[in-house]
């Protein structure tokens, strides 16, 4: 019994210590004004594709590039979140890596987990936040930060539903950064979006494709692409496949 009594007459304090402990590591660890930037590795630049595997051999630069491009005057935290087993990146002081290993045979991991843990202690924490991802999963949650006047950006890389490019009201399609800056071919980045499609439809809309490609060539979406420049990225791209357009539809037959 008088072990009880000294035991609960420490709790307070032990209770008093942890508080202040809490208090002063987050004091420490978080800034603010700085913004905290979440990299999606295994959705941006997961895979063995061409284009994957460059990115992922240039990622500092790719994060690099960014800052420079968007945030040259901020102070930026950058947590990157993948299988770094099978998806692997340089280490450097820039980001720090995050390992989601696989936990189920179909290979999920717990990226996503950690990803929306992070915009939620941010939002908390007051501190702009930054995504970069093409994975739909995160709109309803980036919806409701967004629309509750906290600030969040959007980065894509790659074709992505209109459910994830709305949730944010800042949202910047960088496929133009990835060729411009850190010379990825564009038929790379093309094929990487089109092999999928092809695999499921036998044609598709010209003026569709004309749209989905014109972020390679131009820095954004409002200058027009020609059906010349368009066919000749396209045959670059897809070399396995045989393209014809009629009735402004893109067919597509495996040679």
């Amino acid at each position: 019994m008088k072990l009880l009594k000294r035991i609960s007459k420490l709790f307070p304090k032990i209770n008093e210590q942890l508080k202040s402990f809490d208090s002063a590591s987050t004091s420490q660890s978080v800034v603010p004004e700085s913004r905290l930037f979440l990299i999606d590795l295994d959705n941006i630049a997961g895979g063995e594709s061409s284009a994957a595997q460059l990115m992922r051999a240039q990622f500092e630069e790719m994060v690099q590039t960014l800052i420079n491009e968007f945030y040259p005057r901020s102070t930026v935290e950058v947590r990157v979140y993948g299988n770094l087993a099978k998806n692997k990146v340089a280490e450097s002081p820039l980001y720090r890596l995050i390992d989601t290993p696989c936990v189920t045979r179909e290979g999920k991991t717990l990226a996503d987990s950690h990803l929306l843990w992070d915009i939620s202690q941010a939002y908390y924490d007051k501190r702009p936040i930054t995504v970069l991802s093409n994975d739909c999963d995160f709109s309803v949650h980036l919806q409701k930060v967004s629309e509750s006047g906290h600030e969040i950006h959007l980065f894509t890389n790659s074709i992505c539903k209109s459910a994830l490019r709305y949730s944010s009201a800042w949202h910047k399609d960088i496929r133009w950064l990835m060729v411009r800056e850190l010379n990825i071919p564009a038929e790379e980045m093309a094929r990487r979006d089109l092999t999928g499609l092809v695999q499921r439809h036998q044609a598709l809309e010209i003026h569709w494709v004309k749209k989905l490609l014109r972020i390679y060539l131009l820095k954004g979406w409002s200058n027009e692409v020609s059906e010349y420049d368009l066919m000749r990225l396209l045959r670059r791209a897809l070399p396995e496949y045989q393209l014809a357009v009629n009735d402004q539809l893109l067919s597509l037959q495996r040679r």
